[in-house]
């Protein structure tokens, strides 16, 4: 799998918008890198190495020479400015229509997403109530970058395109030195090392990096408009049509536009303490980390695991998917059905989480442990899951032990039956 870092339409409005003010917070103390989970026969890590796809590799970057229009050039010193840093090689810019963009965007999805893991991934989301029946998630994400994308760039090519005319606008302006800021700290930090977590299905780590760099290319695009661009001109941004989300699921949209919202928070306090150069060096670990940016690098979260059910839940069950579960995707999940600040509370305090699904045809079972840092951290967390499950058709059950949730889901009640046995 390979990312692309874009630009997304709807957050070209924050331009004009105030950074987050740096928070006093107290700091945890330090925890000791907790131990790597099992990997032996039977155990989740041994599951996720089987389901997780190839690498698929990629060409070397080649930057192709070209004229670079002297309004690009005035906007990569801007960057550069701004930021701190200077590109070390050129970047390859393309500036296109949305058509175009839009067949590039199908173009490297269609190279990035794996189709068979993601269907099995899009069958465990659905069983927990994610998603709706049978959405797909390649097809939901394809659906939103290709309405919601301005602007994208390639660690591995170097590949830089976005929406506009050499005669830059107000939001082309910003579109590009949001896509400068990833050209030039790929060239500082090595961004191409987001492939190599994500080559390794580290969902939460993923999105913790994620975060980072588009924070980080948040803030320093909005700080080089507030620099270069005049109040009318900042002005005009807040009057852009922003596209419908379409038939994209709630929890797709905001999982795709976390990283622009709580990445910019991160990196902002970051710079403000003289450690978002840090972060992108050394990536948090977690979405916990991100949201709350006092716990970065100090608090680790504890490895979990998730034995083999499958046999106990019948002839037949198979592995289906296994994926970590952090902060944001609890506070997403909990947030389809209730309220914002209640899901943000039940969410916090997490300390780690992982959820294990089998299936059998339509049959699906789905385990997920989670682990908080207080007993009432988990009891809160525990009740707001059983509020989430009553809110539901899905059959599903909640176990509380001291500081550990376990929360089981399945596609019928013969098999939830199974599951709550076996577990």
């Amino acid at each position: 799998m390979k990312r692309e870092l874009a630009a997304v339409v709807a957050f070209a409005l924050l331009a004009g918008a105030c950074e987050r003010e740096a928070e006093e917070a107290p700091v945890p103390p330090v925890r000791e890198t907790t131990s790597p989970p099992p990997t032996g026969p039977g155990t989740a890590a041994a599951a996720l190495a089987r389901l997780c796809p190839a690498p698929t590799g990629g060409a070397p970057r080649e930057v192709e020479p070209r004229r670079v229009p002297p309004s690009i050039r005035e906007v990569v010193r801007d960057v550069e400015d701004a930021r701190g840093l200077e590109l070390l090689e050129p970047v390859a810019v393309d500036v296109v229509t949305r058509e175009r963009l839009a067949e590039l965007l199908h173009r490297e999805s269609e190279r990035s997403l794996p189709e068979g893991f993601l269907e099995r991934k899009s069958l465990a989301w659905a069983t927990i109530s994610a998603l709706p029946s049978g959405t797909s998630i390649k097809q939901a994400v394809q659906e939103f970058t290709e309405g919601q994308v301005i602007g994208f760039y390639v660690p591995e090519s170097g590949k830089l395109v976005f929406i506009g005319t050499e005669d830059l606008d107000p939001v082309a302006y910003v579109t590009l030195a949001h896509e400068l800021t990833h050209a030039i700290e790929d060239q500082h930090f090595d961004l191409d090392r987001l492939d190599d977590l994500d080559e390794e299905c580290r969902d939460e780590a993923v999105s913790a990096a994620i975060a980072v760099v588009e924070g980080s290319a948040q803030l320093y695009s909005i700080r080089a408009a507030q620099q270069n661009l005049t109040p009318e001109e900042i002005l005009s941004i807040a009057g852009i049509d922003v596209p419908s989300f379409g038939d994209v699921p709630p929890f797709i949209v905001q999982l795709e536009l976390w990283p622009y919202t709580a990445g910019l928070g991160f990196a902002t306090v970051a710079s403000a303490s003289g450690e978002l150069d840090g972060a992108l060096e050394e990536f948090p670990v977690s979405t916990e980390q991100i949201i709350h940016p006092e716990r970065w690098p100090n608090d680790a979260p504890q490895a979990l695991d998730v034995t083999d059910l499958g046999p106990e839940l019948g002839q037949g069950f198979e592995d289906l998917d296994v994926q970590e579960v952090g902060e944001q995707w609890l506070q997403i999940l909990l947030g389809l059905r209730l309220d914002a600040e209640e899901a943000r509370e039940a969410a916090a305090g997490w300390d780690g989480g992982l959820y294990r699904a089998w299936s059998d045809g339509d049959a699906v079972a789905v385990l997920m442990e989670t682990v908080w840092d207080r007993p009432e951290d988990a009891s809160q967390f525990a009740e707001a899951i059983e509020d989430w499950l009553g809110e539901g058709d899905r059959p599903g059950f909640v176990e509380l032990l001291a500081s550990r949730v376990t929360v089981g889901f399945a596609s019928d009640g013969a098999t939830l039956e199974a599951l709550r046995t076996a577990a």
